[in-house]
């Protein structure tokens, strides 16, 4: 059997089930109504005729009244019944109405109405009604239509056949005609009823398997998006290692082309970076789940950050990459800061890496929405590079495309950034359109609806570009160009200049809760050249006995480790902390995820910070400085050991 003939065998018995139901369901109000109509002729002739209806008539009654509860309490059967989808149901209910039918049949026969034409006629009408309705409540099924109103009718013909004048052939005749006008009704009605259930079956099936489909790629949805965070903290993990091994080992070489190389080694892993980065955030945009955390910051300052950025890359190729901004310096707006930035990046990356000589600009200017009537922003990356053909510009945001001509093997890329930028660009409201043409150059208009707000008032060590800083727990990284040494901050306190505690003059002590070998050595060895005392846990469990014993100033806690892990590890430290009164050690979270829910997680863990792997030396260094000097700790230190110890 094919599967297109299976399956209009399930249809054909999901609608016969469904017609027996049907039927059943008309049979309890049904017969109890027509048992009703049945005493109330009774008592009607019996008044009529003076109360002599005789013994036929009343044993026509009794007779009525046990048919119709046998077949009510048959009814009742069927509902209770656990094999409801049985055909003998059907034939059953079918016989049960055609003896009931011709029971009703006798009517005319059993009663004394001999000479009575006003009672006959009321009689003849009654059943006429009688078996109409009937036909009408038990259309479902055209065969015990037919069963109901057959019978009767049939009876009610030859009743007026029989008495032998032309009224009574008149009857005759009319009952005769209303007998095929309901054969073929219920023929037709037994029809469209098929198309019906048919349809709303087949309907079923389509809902379900539609659901079915969207139950298995929200499934594979999420298994992609797990297996795209596994596999990214996977590599995050040792590209953290690699990253750092190479910072260490830098200071320790004294070639020239020894430092060449490092930074080739570094450029490399931080463009594998950007491309593990560039997966994780176009996933996320697939999926919809990219959030976004709106601050009031100074557009102007930010843009002219990034364009700072782009221009130092810039001078390597002899390329003058400018800003002209229409704004005015105070110009606030509620954005995204970190995804602006990251949109901007990937623009003026783009437009340095495609362009020999002459010239780049980041152009800023309110614009009017014709539209919407009301005044939007409009970024413009102008540059006078090599163009996109006009077959290629309907392709250019498309992802993992790269326009093909002579520059296609000598850049490197994901072939995300330009579908990213215009994904967060749409996620803000806005969108990203270019114009271009090849061997002139291409321009990359960002237009967002943001809003001009008042400046919230900010102390003076507030970030010039940035009014309201930007949360913690939601890190954004971009992809460096390869070749391009990687920026670092000057920061106050340089490597070698100890981080005291404000109240012992002491060196802090960080424990740092790692099972990674290598990054362990890396994170080691970077904070004891800011003048930190280290401690080394390899797990979750380690560094508790650890505390039990000694004082931290900071803990930098690895979430996934073996025995137990950094949120557990968390969670038990904040009780301790509670049950002795103690104030809180200042722990934050190393994490090769980026996804917000495990930043969360970490906070909900009582977790105050998160710094994801891999990391920059400065962004160590502001986390020690952030945690380590704005902690109240107590006067006088506990000293419960000999000294720091390494937990293994």
């Amino acid at each position: 059997m094919s599967a297109d003939q299976a399956h209009a065998k399930t249809l054909s018995e999901q609608v016969r089930i469904t017609r027996t139901r049907l039927l059943f369901s008309h049979i309890p109000l049904g017969t109890s109504v027509a048992v009703g109509l049945g005493c109330l002729i009774t008592l009607m002739v019996a008044y009529l005729v003076d109360g002599a209806i005789g013994l036929h008539a009343w044993i026509w009654l009794g007779g009525l009244v046990a048919l119709s509860l046998s077949h009510i309490h048959r009814s009742l059967r069927f509902f209770r019944s656990r094999d409801r989808g049985h055909p003998a149901w059907l034939k059953r209910v079918k016989l049960s109405i055609l003896v009931l039918s011709t029971w009703w049949g006798g009517l005319l026969w059993a009663m004394p109405i001999q000479g009575h034409v006003d009672v006959q006629a009321a009689l003849v009408g009654a059943l006429i009604g009688l078996a109409a309705c009937g036909a009408f409540m038990l259309t479902v099924d055209r065969a015990s239509a037919r069963c109901w109103f057959t019978p009767m009718l049939m009876s009610v013909a030859a009743y007026c056949a029989a008495q032998g004048s032309v009224l009574g052939l008149f009857g005759f005749i009319n009952v005769a005609g209303f007998i095929g006008v309901l054969w073929l009704e219920t023929g037709r009605a037994h029809r469209r009823m098929d198309e019906l259930l048919f349809l709303r079956f087949t309907n079923d099936r389509v809902t379900a398997s539609q659901a079915a489909a969207l139950r298995e790629a929200e499934e594979l949805n999420q298994a992609k998006g797990q297996f795209l965070a596994t596999m990214s903290h996977e590599m995050r993990t040792p590209l953290h290692g690699i990253l750092g091994l190479s910072r260490l080992i830098r200071a320790e070489l004294q070639s020239q082309d020894a430092h060449e190389r490092m930074n080739l080694l570094e450029a490399s892993g931080q463009h594998l970076l950007g491309v593990i980065n560039d997966v994780l955030d176009y996933s996320r945009l697939q999926a919809g789940r990219m959030e976004l955390s709106p601050a009031a910051l100074r557009l102007p300052a930010l843009v002219r950050e990034v364009t700072s950025l782009a221009a130092v890359n810039g001078l390597d190729k002899g390329l003058d990459v400018a800003m002209a901004c229409e704004l005015p310096d105070d110009y606030v707006v509620e954005v995204d800061g970190g995804r602006l930035k990251q949109i901007l990046y990937n623009l003026l990356g783009n437009a340095v890496k495609f362009t020999e000589r002459g010239k780049v600009t980041m152009r800023v200017r309110e614009i009017a929405d014709a539209r919407a009537g009301q005044r939007q922003i409009s970024l413009e990356v102008e540059d006078t590079g090599i163009g996109i053909p006009s077959h290629e510009l309907s392709r250019v945001f498309d992802a993992f495309h790269q326009v093909d001509g002579r520059y296609e093997r000598r850049t490197a890329g994901s072939g995300l950034g330009l579908s990213i930028a215009r994904e967060l660009c749409l996620a803000m409201g806005g969108d990203l359109t270019c114009d271009s043409e090849a061997g002139k150059g291409s321009v990359f208009r960002c237009v967002l609806p943001l809003k001009r707000v008042p400046a919230p008032v900010v102390s003076d060590a507030a970030s010039a570009a940035q009014v309201a800083p930007r949360a913690a727990m939601a890190p954004v990284h971009h992809e460096t160009p390869a070749g391009a040494a990687v920026p670092r901050e000057a920061l106050p306190e340089a490597n070698g200049k100890p981080v005291h505690d404000s109240a012992t003059q002491q060196a802090a002590t960080v424990l740092l809760v790692e099972d990674n070998p290598v990054n362990a050595i890396v994170a080691r060895t970077e904070l004891e050249q800011m003048g930190l005392q280290v401690a080394h846990a390899e797990n979750g469990q380690l560094a508790l006995d650890w505390l039990a014993e000694h004082e931290a100033d900071l803990v930098l806690m690895d979430c996934h480790m073996p025995e137990m892990n950094g949120f557990d590890a968390t969670r038990h430290i904040r009780a301790i902390e509670s049950q002795r009164g103690d104030a809180p050690v200042p722990i934050v979270a190393l994490t090769a995820s980026t996804h917000q829910d495990v930043q969360q997680a970490c906070l909900q863990a009582g977790m105050n910070d998160c710094l994801s792997k891999p990391f920059l030396h400065g962004e160590l260094l502001r986390i020690v400085k952030r945690h380590v000097s704005d902690r109240s700790r107590r006067a006088r230190r506990r000293q419960r050991g000999p000294g720091l110890v390494v937990a293994t």
